[in-house]
């Protein structure tokens, strides 16, 4: 189950990103969604392996050597769908920019970082669309696959609750169980939506952050901070979890 609800996310997060449904939920036996498992499993070993914090204990590791080529070979997906992606909307810009700048909401990310870059934006290079697109799906679809593994472990601990999830959306749908779901139907799933809100509360997907000091500073005898106030989160390899 954890499985499929880590390639229904990728899905809906490549979908909603780059505006194109990649199929990965169709086709199981995407390279990319393997790719992406892998990348995630070996950034998890290193985060529970201190000795492999160093940068350079990192790269000579076969953990850290397989998560080189891993990562490489998700640069150059995206990489593509971004190029690809650029040589669809060319002649398409100029139209855009006139009528669509006032109404941005309607793009998807890649399109309003490419459409940001026509209009001059330097900072926005290619490397740096590729770059978000990255960051962001592969951070929404691990996120989302684990609030919703949590929501269905907690549904299936509490039957009461879970009936009366079912219950609501059968009045919601009716018999019609194959439409696509719209916002309104969104508004009244109140109690579905109660249930995830309580799943993440209870197993937050993000529980930890780990940050790099800006400045220096000390702990005072307690082994509390004594600079509230300042940006003085610690480094990966320092960090405190309280």
């Amino acid at each position: 189950m954890g499985d499929l609800l880590k390639i229904c996310g990728l899905d809906i997060s490549f979908q909603y990103f780059v505006g194109k449904s990649p199929g990965f939920l169709k086709h199981q036996d995407s390279k990319y969604a393997s790719v992406i498992d892998q990348e995630t499993k070996c950034i998890n070993h290193r985060s529970m392996s201190p000795w492999l914090w160093p940068d350079m204990l990192w790269k000579m590791s076969p953990t850290g050597i397989k998560e080189k080529i891993s990562r490489m070979w998700l640069h150059n997906y995206v990489e593509k769908v971004v190029q690809d992606r650029i040589k669809e909307l060319n002649a398409k810009l100029p139209e855009m920019v006139e009528d669509g700048l006032s109404k941005q909401g309607k793009f998807k990310l890649l399109d309003m970082l490419i459409v940001k870059q026509y209009l001059g934006d330097y900072t926005i290079t290619d490397k740096y669309i590729r770059d978000e697109l990255n960051g962001f799906i592969f951070a929404a679809h691990d996120t989302t696959a684990s609030s919703l593994m949590f929501t269905l472990f907690l549904l299936a601990m509490y039957p009461e609750e879970q009936n009366k999830v079912i219950q609501e959306v059968d009045d919601v749908f009716g018999k019609d169980k194959d439409r696509c779901v719209t916002y309104q139907d969104l508004t009244n799933l109140k109690y579905l939506e109660f249930c995830l809100k309580e799943s993440l509360r209870l197993y937050p997907p993000a529980t930890v952050l780990s940050r790099k000091t800006e400045n220096d500073f000390q702990l005072d005898k307690t082994g509390s901070r004594n600079c509230i106030g300042q940006n003085v989160a610690l480094p990966m390899e320092k960090t405190i979890i309280a």
